[in-house]
């Protein structure tokens, strides 16, 4: 409520004078600004039963106008989408001074790496030291945040749905979301890096996750949750997202350096490209010592589907939320945790790490 209460006043001041007998009508209207196109962002994020193709082209167009409405409030100067030589701008913003280009997307899936180069591009293509912020509420493919982070020159940076979310909270806002996310690409050069992290040291936490994507986290949550009840384990776990496996490192460190001593750090990576090689990859740019390292060999979907085509079938029929969550929690509940960790040297490193931080 204090950043609220920051806003509104910062508002007054710009626009009613003191003593003025509009006063109370511009509070009025700036806090139901405020409300209005909160509440049609949490209207978005749920479609209607009948919702169709025409309905989430809409959204896509309605969250640009959320967006312009947050920046607004907060005194951010946005201009809308605008065309210049043939390329579409979804739109600007100016913070201390300089000029971010912005680009939203509220699609279905996770997005490829070739619609991040292409705002790249034309991030590229404007005045020298210009930024450009990347939302996508749908999340990334981990090869769109690795190729981002293994190029020369780190010039944009990504927002997911989790940080739309913070963003949107009162408490929080979009500057103080944008400042963490700049603060870490400095420090670290993360394109991407969850605002998450940023209160790591608000909440007491015995474990922290970091993992490649959604789906793995999705599969993370739901396994320990059952380690946790059939052990009678009482232990704080959070999961973060790092986007890919050149980008876990980058949040490791971030969480490290902001969260309480004793935290653990348990780093989660598909060995598919070899367990030395991530090993190597992970341990050469981590900057603390106490980190764990479990590599599901070759995915951490095979913990859980024995077939992994029934996976992909779940996961093309409706990504991460619906029938594919609810198949992953529904499986965890039926593993035989034992007998997987007789088999599987990875799920025996995590449940050894589990057990161990809880003294059992």
């Amino acid at each position: 409520m204090r950043f609220v209460l920051g806003v509104v006043a910062e508002a007054l001041s710009r626009s009613c004078p003191a003593g003025d007998a509009r006063t109370v009508s511009c509070a009025i209207k700036i806090i139901d600004l405020m409300r209005d196109f909160r509440e049609l962002y949490a209207c978005l994020k749920v479609p209607p039963d009948s919702a169709d193709a025409s309905w989430y082209r809409q959204r896509g167009y309605q969250f640009e106008k959320v967006l312009h409405d947050l920046l607004d409030l907060e005194d951010l100067a946005p201009r809308t989408s605008y065309k210049i030589e043939g390329e579409q701008i979804d739109g600007s913003f100016v913070y201390n001074g300089k000029v971010f280009l912005l680009e939203a997307k509220w699609h279905k899936s996770e997005l490829p790496a070739s619609v991040i180069y292409a705002f790249k591009g034309k991030v590229d293509g404007k005045l020298i030291g210009t930024i450009g912020i990347f939302i996508s509420i749908s999340g990334y493919s981990p090869d769109g945040i690795d190729a981002l982070s293994l190029g020369k020159t780190l010039n944009v940076i990504l927002f997911d749905a989790e940080d739309i979310d913070a963003a949107m909270n009162p408490e929080v806002g979009f500057r103080k979301v944008l400042e963490f996310k700049l603060r870490v690409a400095a420090e670290e050069g993360a394109v991407y890096v969850p605002y998450k992290v940023a209160s790591v040291a608000e909440v007491p936490t015995s474990l922290a996750i970091v993992c490649e994507g959604m789906i793995d986290r999705e599969i993370l949550r739901a396994v320990i949750d059952r380690i946790v009840r059939l052990d009678n384990i009482q232990l704080q776990v959070d999961y973060y997202v790092a986007g890919g496996s050149y980008n876990l490192s980058k949040v490791a460190n971030s969480i490290n350096s902001l969260a309480p001593q004793g935290t653990k750090v348990l780093i989660v990576a598909d060995a598919d490209m070899g367990t030395r090689r991530i090993h190597r990859l992970v341990a050469e740019q981590l900057d603390f010592t106490d980190w764990g390292l479990v590599l599901p060999d070759p995915f951490i979907e095979s913990w859980l589907f024995d077939d992994i085509e029934e996976f992909h079938h779940a996961r093309r029929l409706g990504g991460i939320r619906g029938l594919l969550s609810n198949m992953i929690h529904q499986k965890a509940m039926e593993m035989d945790i034992d007998k997987l960790a007789e088999k599987d040297p990875a799920f025996c490193t995590l449940l050894n790490e589990i057990r161990s931080l809880s003294g059992s």
